[in-house]
């Protein structure tokens, strides 16, 4: 069973069954609970029901910010995570055993498992959302850090950027939080977006901008990870048609000679990525290893 914990939903999607089923199952999605005990009865009531009567033997749950495979220790949007014992939780109550993982790595194993990383076997993804994640494929293995958390590109410097302890400052620049912030006049980043789809001059200045920065992120990390290609996903992912003009001109200006030849492609599944990815790891543990 595959669990992806965002800050607003709950998605479970289970699969491997014995019965001749489909090996992948509806994915189920309800508001994000909000406490320890609440969220892993939400999973353990949504995974039965996906089971339908099979027994769970294996469970895999992406959540934001720092995790360990047993212990969530940084999730900013559910702070009440921090520390707690969830993956023992999760496992007790459901007679399985639990992994946990990062939200970022888990889209990324979704999309190599049915997007757009399928016959990839080196990439960088980044999750564009309210922060900024990501995630890196290197000779066909995810990596995880030393500490579970390789791929947090939202702490890339960017000049003029104060240090800030809980946000980095290319996710305060350039991401969701911060394209809401600028769309203010237009009620949002939702209203920015449609406004600059419609021609408005000051909204498509400021997605131009914000698209600059973007692209002056993906180029550090083209340079660095030298990738096949790099893929953007997360909710602002649905903004790339409008961002990927002034996304490509600075990629391609502030990219190492190498780095200016690697694509900057949209991901495939949306939303339902980490909960695919989240199963995959269930299913093959060996994916995190």
């Amino acid at each position: 069973m595959g669990v992806d914990v965002g800050g607003t939903h709950l998605r479970v999607l289970a699969g491997g069954g014995e019965r001749g089923r489909a090996d992948v199952h509806e994915v189920r999605d309800v508001p994000v609970p909000r406490s320890t005990e609440a969220i892993v009865d939400a999973i353990a009531v949504l995974g039965l029901e996906s089971a339908d009567g099979e027994p769970v033997r294996s469970v895999a749950v992406g959540l934001p910010g720092w995790t360990t495979s047993t212990v969530p220790r940084w999730v900013p949007n559910l702070p009440f995570l921090d520390g707690a014992p969830l993956a023992e939780a999760v496992a007790e109550r459901l007679g399985a055993t639990c992994v946990l993982l990062n939200d970022a790595q888990a889209t990324l194993l979704g999309e190599l498992s049915e997007g757009v990383l399928r016959g990839r076997s080196s990439a960088v993804l980044v999750a564009l959302g309210t922060g900024i994640g990501g995630a890196v494929l290197l000779e066909g293995r995810l990596v995880r850090g030393h500490r579970g958390c390789a791929g947090s590109f939202g702490w890339l410097p960017v000049d003029g950027e104060m240090p800030d302890p809980h946000h980095g400052g290319w996710e305060r620049a350039a991401s969701g939080a911060s394209l809401d912030a600028a769309g203010g006049p237009w009620g949002g980043a939702a209203g920015l977006v449609a406004a600059a789809r419609q021609g408005d001059g000051a909204a498509i200045a400021v997605v131009e901008r914000f698209g600059t920065l973007l692209g002056r992120g993906t180029a550090a990390l083209a340079s660095v990870f030298d990738p096949e290609v790099i893929v953007v996903a997360g909710g602002l992912s649905d903004a790339l048609d409008l961002l990927r003009e002034p996304t490509l001109r600075a990629h391609a200006a502030y990219a190492s000679p190498a780095g200016r030849e690697v694509p900057v492609v949209r991901a495939a599944l949306g939303p339902g990525a980490g909960v695919v990815g989240a199963l995959r790891a269930a299913t093959e543990p060996e994916v995190l290893q």
